[in-house]
Order: C-alpha cells, then sequence, then structure tokens
C-alpha cells in the first residue's frame, strides 16, 4: 500500500489539503484499520517526478519524511516494513541511508527500460539503478548491510519509441531476462511487471492478459518464471555475446532457461561441474521473427546430455527452458 507524502513550496498543484502531521496520523489510521492484512508500506509514490505533489522535496528532506512517517506507522503495527520510492540517485540514495535507514526496510524501485532492441542484443541485462543501490547497501556497518532489501514494484521493456509498450517476441526475452537477473539477486525481495490490462492498448499487445483474460506472450514470460520460484536461481556466464541464460535447482532438478537475442541460431555447449544425467524436457518460447506479435510455446525435442555437459542449438529470439531430472 501506498501513503502520501507532504507537498513542498514551489511544487504543482497539491493532492491534498492536509497537513504533513494530519497525513502522518491519517497513514497510521490506515495501518491500524488494515492490521495483518497490509505488510509493505511504500511512503509516497513516484516522488522524484515533477507531476507529483511532493516533487519540491530535496533528498534530505523525503528521507525526514519517511524517517517520521515509519516511526509513526510502525508505532501502531511494528509488524509492518517500510518502503522509500524515487528515481534513485546516488545522491537520493545516500541521503536517505544517512537520515533513516534505521526506520527503513526496503528500498523501491520502478525499472522502465528504455532500451532498443540493438542494445538488448549487445549487452547483458543489469539495470545499473539497482546495482548502484547494492553498492551502497554493501557499504552499511554489517549489523544493517543485509536487513535493508530491495523491491522492484514496476517492472516493464518499453522499447522503442515507433512501437513502445509491445507483447512482440523481442520486448517478451527482454522482460523474460530482465526479471530473471532480478530474480538472481540476493539482495531483491519482490518483482512485480506491469502490467495486467494498459488502458492504452486496447487490443492488449503489451498486456499480461489478451482479451479473454487468457495468458498473452508477456504474461506467459511470467508465468514460466512462476513455475521456477523455488530453489537457488543464478545467472550462468557466456563467452558467446547475444545470450541470457540462468539455471536453478530445486528438488532433484536442474533447470536451464536459455535465452538466445540474436537473429541468427547459436550453438551452445553448457558445462556443468557435475555430469548431467537423467531425463530432460525441453520447452521452448518463440517468434517467426523478433517483431511476431503470437510467439508460440511449447514442446521440442530435448537437448544432447553428456558427461561434459548440455549440448543444443537455440533458434533465433528464443527462449529455450529444459529440465533435468
Amino acid at each position: 500500500a501506498c501513503v502520501q507524502v507532504p507537498t513542498r513550496t514551489g511544487t504543482t498543484p497539491a493532492q491534498s489539503d492536509l497537513t504533513r502531521e494530519q497525513l502522518i496520523a491519517d497513514a497510521s489510521a490506515w495501518v491500524a484499520h488494515a492490521h495483518g492484512r497490509i505488510a509493505v508500506w511504500e511512503i509516497g509514490q513516484e516522488t522524484s517526478h515533477r507531476f507529483h505533489a511532493a516533487a519540491g522535496q530535496t533528498p534530505a528532506e523525503y528521507a525526514t519524511d519517511l524517517r517520521d512517517f515509519s516511526r509513526a506507522m510502525k508505532a501502531v503495527d511494528p509488524a509492518i516494513r517500510i518502503g522509500a520510492t524515487s528515481d534513485w540517485s546516488p545522491e537520493r540514495v545516500d541521503a536517505l541511508l544517512k537520515k533513516a535507514r534505521g526506520d527503513l526496510d526496503l528500498i523501491v524501485v520502478r525499472h522502465f527500460d528504455w532500451g532498443n532492441r540493438a542494445s538488448f542484443q549487445a549487452k547483458p541485462v543489469e539495470p545499473w539503478e539497482i546495482n548502484m543501490i547494492t553498492q551502497r547497501l554493501d557499504a552499511l556497518p554489517a549489523s544493517e548491510r543485509h536487513r535493508i532489501r530491495i523491491a522492484v514494484s514496476e517492472c516493464l521493456v518499453q522499447g522503442e519509441a515507433d512501437h513502445p509498450q509491445r507483447g512482440d517476441t523481442w520486448h517478451c526475452l527482454a522482460g523474460f531476462a530482465t526479471v530473471g537477473w532480478m530474480l538472481s539477486q540476493p539482495r531483491i525481495d519482490f518483482v512485480a511487471q506491469r502490467a495486467a490490462h494498459w488502458d492504452d492498448d486496447p487490443q492488449h499487445t503489451a498486456s499480461a492478459l489478451d482479451l479473454d483474460n487468457h495468458l498473452a506472450p508477456p504474461g506467459r514470460m511470467l508465468a514460466i518464471w512462476g513455475e521456477h520460484l523455488a530453489g537457488n536461481l543464478v545467472r550462468i556466464s557466456s563467452t558467446q555475446p547475444g545470450l541470457e541464460l540462468f539455471a536453478r535447482v530445486h528438488g532433484g532438478q536442474t533447470t536451464l532457461f536459455l535465452v538466445n537475442k540474436l537473429e541468427q541460431a547459436q550453438a551452445l555447449h553448457v558445462v556443468a561441474a557435475t555430469p548431467l544425467r537423467g531425463v530432460a524436457r525441453s520447452r521452448r518460447f518463440q517468434g517467426r521473427s523478433a517483431d511476431d506479435l503470437a510467439p508460440t510455446w511449447g514442446e521440442v525435442p530435448p537437448p544432447t546430455l553428456s558427461a561434459d555437459g548440455l549440448r543444443t542449438v537455440l533458434p533465433p529470439f528464443s527462449l529455450s527452458v529444459v529440465d533435468i531430472r
């Protein structure tokens, strides 16, 4: 849940006539009303944006507000967790950790990737703001280093300006790789992808659900990760360009997630620390082109397993999910 922070002088029109003290009391009343039903409370929403009522806040002012809101709200329910929100810059993170880290549980990130297909193909997926926040959390004293975590409340691959928010094959693969990278980071508490339905997407080409509320291709990407949340997810290093590779081990099963971001097929040899034996099942998400709005998902022949690992050929712009028991 999200609570409003105060308006500052010189900002856009206020969203509330309440004073700062009244807003804190209002937030505390909401915590009492929702006791035991809402676990995480976000202080403000996109507070650094120019259209927000609190857009005039300095980083230090927002940190002060978070501290005071958190203390009042936790006095009502100590079990809740408090999240800070902003478009994070090093200055904003440093001010927050200096003034309010004892009253903070989550640093909330909204990750909108505005890159294009060429940038997705050319470099590994690594959201810079999360790496920046992680570095600053790692520098905290040992007693606090692991208490504060990162939450991704909105994740979306916007893509190129001529067709933003599309659910074509390359946008889906970019979103899958981005969420996978986030799930592999030990500091990230949870990831939420936007959105089930887009108001400005009448044909639902970028939505997780289609017009009949069935899984659309972007939703399929989330559903695949949803099958594999248990266990330990790691990113696999690769010397080949154009690949995003992940592995998960859980309950005697190894699952490989193999993304080919390029227009051409790629032969892949995954070298395992121990021999890969057992039964392999392989499913594939693939479009006829990068711009295909109706990529397919289904069973395909499994790859070759041997004592030195796994060998397969990844089709262009595809995701292969290989389960090895």
